[in-house]
């Protein structure tokens, strides 16, 4: 797999395995599979929260997440902020809790929609507030076996990223759930978990593999994590996604290495994998017009658009991307 990597709730052998050779790994509270990835792996870290409200102090959330962060820190590792598949955002009280985690070293992604539960005007409010500080936008994105990877779901980030908005993981994919069906059916909703739905273990190898496939082809996209393995056989909420029994055949599975997000991962950004490998020479000298879009700074160099983030070249987006310098960045009149 070139983006590909688990979410691990039990530390099962198979977790372990897959945790140790992927390029990004997510983990619910337990830090053993972060400490057993790849030094160049992308670390995801998701605490559990038993009671999910905006109301509490940003210094209570974010103690709870160190408490159980503990002493761990790495390079590569991102806490998941807030909350769980919570569509409507707090984005000052979000913000408070990236700033105060921010201060301590750890930088952070988010706001962990569910599949398809956002729109533009969720989009948009998420750029006015620039985000809430976070490095990485992380959202779930499953699919259902009756429409595949639609733009409305497995997909749906993409009708609405633009190089003006951070880098993005996919935090949980797989089969599971949707409303890709007919809208006169069942209100839309189809599908479910892939042991639920009487399919082989072939063909959801597949699936993930053609998935990871379509994800390598967007620059913007470091990784994406397959849910899950380690469930709990007593839970129905994940025994139907569990992925352990396939966990070694995805390690194994195609995929060129030096494609992999982790190795050439910037080291003062979570950026694209170009500008690590672009020497200052090959970025060009700045150009002239520089602009400003949706709060964000660039420039137009020989290389591409590069972004501007606290002072320091955060993000090339090459020409070769299909960024156009007349397109969404052309600066106001």
């Amino acid at each position: 797999m070139i983006l590909a990597g688990p979410h691990v709730i039990r530390t099962t052998t198979p977790a372990m395995l897959w945790s140790a050779s992927a390029p990004i790994v997510k983990v619910l509270d337990d830090l053993a599979p972060l400490q057993a990835a790849r030094e160049d792996a992308i670390r995801v870290f998701r605490h559990y929260f038993e009671q999910q409200d905006w109301g509490r102090s940003a210094e209570e959330i974010t103690g709870e997440i160190v408490d159980s962060l503990g002493g761990y820190r790495h390079p590569k590792l991102l806490v998941e902020v807030v909350f769980n598949e919570v569509r409507h955002v707090s984005w000052p009280k979000l913000a408070e809790v990236v700033a105060i985690l921010g201060a301590d070293g750890v930088r952070c992604c988010g706001p962990c929609w569910a599949t398809g539960d956002y729109d533009a005007e969720d989009w948009w409010e998420a750029r006015r507030h620039h985000w809430g500080g976070l490095a990485v936008i992380a959202i779930h994105c499953y699919w259902a076996a009756d429409a595949g990877l639609t733009r409305w779901n497995a997909l749906r980030f993409a009708e609405y990223w633009h190089p003006s908005d951070p880098p993005i993981i996919i935090s949980e994919c797989g089969r599971d759930r949707v409303r890709d069906g007919n809208p006169a059916i069942n209100d839309g909703w189809t599908g479910g978990g892939w042991r639920d739905a009487g399919i082989s273990a072939d063909q959801y190898l597949s699936e993930i593999e053609e998935y990871d496939r379509r994800l390598s082809e967007l620059p913007y996209v470091l990784g994406a994590i397959v849910y899950t393995c380690g469930a709990y056989p007593d839970s129905p909420s994940q025994t139907p996604y569990d992925v352990d029994e396939i966990a070694e055949r995805i390690i194994s599975s195609p995929g060129n290495p030096e494609n992999s997000t982790g190795g050439h991962m910037p080291e003062f950004t979570l950026g694209f994998a170009e500008l690590a490998d672009a020497r200052p020479d090959e970025v060009g000298a700045p150009a002239e017009d520089e602009f400003s879009f949706a709060g964000r700074s660039f420039q137009e160099t020989d290389g591409g658009l590069l972004y501007w983030r606290d002072g320091l070249p955060s993000i090339l987006f090459p020409w070769s991307s299909g960024v156009t310098k007349d397109g969404p960045f052309a600066p106001a009149p």
